[in-house]
């Protein structure tokens, strides 16, 4: 089947679902937080699925990680003009 080898894991942001704050809430240590769970499970030819603002930090986190995301999916994303 199309989907076999195909993994999905879930990050709760810090400060979001059932984490705790970060230090710093902005978009590049969101992004940063994203890159480190890409290093920490040493995983690339990743596709970053974003909801709402967690479209800004896939983004943001696809440019800072080349090496690492292929793609992006992006749903009801924010932009860059307010919506």
């Amino acid at each position: 089947p199309a989907t076999e080898g195909l993994r999905l894991i879930r990050l709760d942001l810090p400060g979001f679902g059932q984490s705790p704050p970060a230090r710093s809430a902005g978009l590049h240590a969101l992004a940063d937080a994203v890159i480190g769970l890409l290093t920490a499970l040493d995983l690339r030819d990743v596709v970053l699925l974003g909801h709402s603002f967690g479209g800004a930090v896939a983004t943001a986190a696809a440019l800072r990680a080349p090496e690492r995301v292929v793609g992006l999916a992006l749903v009801a994303s924010v932009g860059p003009v307010p919506h």
